[in-house]
């Protein structure tokens, strides 16, 4: 039920706005109103940890729904650090995200190309043996210089992916 709500004015001495307002809301007041609304310094820091608990309190509520997690009840002095920490932790979870899209678009570029050890590549090209990888396309495979010996790997199209060695 929806009741129509009556302003009130109060006068109140400095010392006693905390009391009366108390006393204000254990009766169910439900809106209070600032004759002179609250401005300044103090206001500002309020209204920017306010906000940072919003953020970090957003994080969680779309953690929780993600992925369960075992809650861990840690006192902490400072609730700043702790809404600060949950930002840039998942700051940093959408990094490595990003990051592993990129990884595995790279991946998918040398997925054709088989399973190689970067490491054997290396140890021959010591041993002056050079191993490139080519696209050659099927037509112009079998024009290729002597001296070079070819290893098909797979075919995309009309490219056939091979390694060349070479001295």
């Amino acid at each position: 039920m929806i009741v129509k709500m009556k302003k009130v004015f109060l006068l109140i001495q400095q010392t006693q706005i905390q009391v009366a307002l108390e006393s204000l809301r254990s009766l169910g007041l439900v809106h209070v109103e600032h004759e002179n609304i609250p401005s300044g310094l103090e206001l500002n820091e309020i209204n920017e940890k306010l906000s940072l608990i919003e953020q970090a309190k957003s994080v969680l509520s779309a953690a929780n729904q993600k992925y369960p997690v075992k809650h861990i009840i840690r006192k902490t002095e400072n609730l700043d650090v702790a809404c600060r920490h949950i930002i840039d932790l998942q700051k940093r979870y959408n990094q490595l995200r990003e990051y592993s899209v990129t990884l595995n678009s790279r991946i998918d570029l040398w997925e054709p190309w088989g399973d190689f050890d970067p490491l054997q590549i290396k140890a021959l090209q010591q041993k002056n043996i050079s191993i490139k990888c080519y696209q050659i396309p099927r037509n112009k495979i079998n024009s290729l210089p002597p001296g070079i010996l070819l290893k098909k790997i797979s075919k995309q199209g009309g490219l056939i992916n091979c390694l060349a060695f070479s001295t």
